[in-house]
């Protein structure tokens, strides 16, 4: 998809690739306890990586 496709996408120029994560949570959590794991995972640093902003630099190496 293009990325003037995506409202929250804050650049507009380009294309974006969409990924979904599953998350599986066991035991016998409240849904507060599930909320927060949900936070945790967004804020590790793949998760953060990928969901920024990426510039690629191509350096030709003689």
């Amino acid at each position: 998809m293009k990325a003037a496709d995506y409202p929250d996408c804050t650049t507009k120029e380009g294309g974006v690739t969409e990924m979904t994560r599953d998350v599986a949570l066991e035991g016998d959590l409240t849904d507060e306890q599930r909320q927060r794991l949900i936070e945790i995972a967004n804020k590790c640093p793949v998760h953060k990586t990928l969901s920024g902003e990426i510039k690629i630099r191509t350096l030709l190496v003689l």
